[in-house]
């Protein structure tokens, strides 16, 4: 079994990309103004996501040697390396490496103004449990503009290792 370790899983950076923009279309949309379940939960889920994927390494197993020179797998995933409760922002966030949490906060500032995503992920970090479940009246405020900029750090540092930002 072959591991590589990369800075950017692209399989869960992809996922993250997507509930990101389904987060932004919700967030726009005038039907569901009111309506905040649906953004918050896929918002901190696209966050959780892109926090997992600085912290995931991709692992290839039944490596086969083709006559042609090329080595396909019979299985490629990738594997998440966090500890803790799954979808705990905070603790994610903490995992990462000194340098990922210095260039999130670099791209936050860039982009944002705000001074800490680490206070972010901090106050808002069991809201994909809490609005999930929010009928059962546990969905604790947020603010929304606080969150897409939180998503637009996100990205933009780990698009870095994907593609070429335009942040």
């Amino acid at each position: 079994m072959a591991e590589v370790r990369r800075t950017i899983e692209p399989s869960v950076y992809y996922k993250a990309e997507g509930f990101h923009i389904a987060a932004k279309i919700l967030f726009d949309s005038e039907e569901l103004k009111h309506r905040g379940a649906p953004f918050i939960i896929n918002a901190t889920f696209a966050l959780e996501l892109y926090l997992k994927c600085l912290l995931s390494k991709t692992i290839f197993e039944g490596p086969e040697t083709h006559e042609e020179g090329y080595t396909s797998y019979n299985r490629v995933f990738s594997k998440s390396e966090h500890t803790g409760i799954g979808h705990d922002l905070s603790n994610l966030y903490q995992q990462l490496p000194e340098e990922a949490r210095a260039g999130i906060e670099k791209a936050n500032k860039e982009l944002s103004g705000k001074d800490s995503l680490s206070n972010f992920f901090n106050k808002n970090k069991a809201h994909f449990v809490s609005w999930r479940y929010s009928f059962e009246g546990n969905a604790e405020p947020y603010c929304a503009q606080d969150v897409i900029s939180a998503l637009e750090a996100m990205k933009c540092y780990c698009s870095k290792f994907i593609v070429q930002c335009q942040c």
